[in-house]
Formats: C-alpha cells, structure tokens, sequence
C-alpha cells in the first residue's frame, strides 16, 4: 500500500511539475507577443508621424512655391517641421490610420480572435 501511494504521490507530483512548466511557458509566450505588439503598435504610430511630415512638407513646398521664396526659408522649415511634428497631435483620420495599420497585421487578428473567444483550458489540455 505504501509503495502504491508513492507511486500515485510521484505521478501526480510529474504531472503538477509538467503543468507548472506549461503554464510558466505561457506566461513567457504571452509577455514576449504583448512586447510584439507593443513594437508594432509603435512602427504604426511612427508610419503614421512620417505621413504627417510629409504632408507638411508638401504644403510647405506648395506655399513656399506661391510666394517664391522657397530657397530663403528652407532652413526655417526644417526647424519648424521637426518641432511641429514632435508635439503634433494626431488628427481624427490620424488616429484611424494608426488603427489601420494595427489591425491590417496577421499577428494583431490573430490575438484579437484568441482574447475574444478562448478555447476552453482544461487540465487535460494542459498536460498533455
């Protein structure tokens, strides 16, 4: 009876080990894809800002053309543009286009669908 139960004691003892080291897997896969899609939220948000640099280049240039005088101003703009875009805020078509990016990623989706519908976790499911 005593060898039995150390045996069983053993078993369940692998068991707890090997879902210990499971979840702690889990947890490692889930902080390294929330650090994914924090390094892609930012490449959108940064895509996103160099549009918004280009379009004030292009109306700097278009004004800049209208009064003739786009060589004179050249250096002021630069100045001026990276400072605007620093503390720019981002309008409402910004915004959505961030949100684009974001969700036009295959990685975005596929998280997206897992949080909104998990598949039941049950501890067959775990250890094996």
């Amino acid at each position: 009876m005593l060898i039995e139960d150390t045996r069983l004691s053993k078993t369940q003892l692998e068991a707890e080990r090997k879902l210990n080291r499971d979840l702690k897997t889990e947890k490692t896969n889930f902080y390294s894809r929330r650090n994914e899609l924090e390094e892609l939220f930012l490449k959108c948000v940064d895509e996103t800002r160099k549009d918004i640099e280009r379009r004030r280049a292009v109306t700097f240039a278009r004004n800049s053309n209208l009064n003739g005088t786009l060589h004179k101003t050249s250096s002021k703009f630069d100045d001026s543009l990276e400072s605007a875009v620093k503390n720019e805020q981002f309008t409402a078509s910004d915004k959505r286009k961030v949100l684009e990016l974001l969700l036009s990623n295959e990685n975005v989706l596929l998280f997206l669908y897992e949080k909104l519908f998990p598949r039941a976790v049950t501890t067959n499911t775990l250890i094996s």
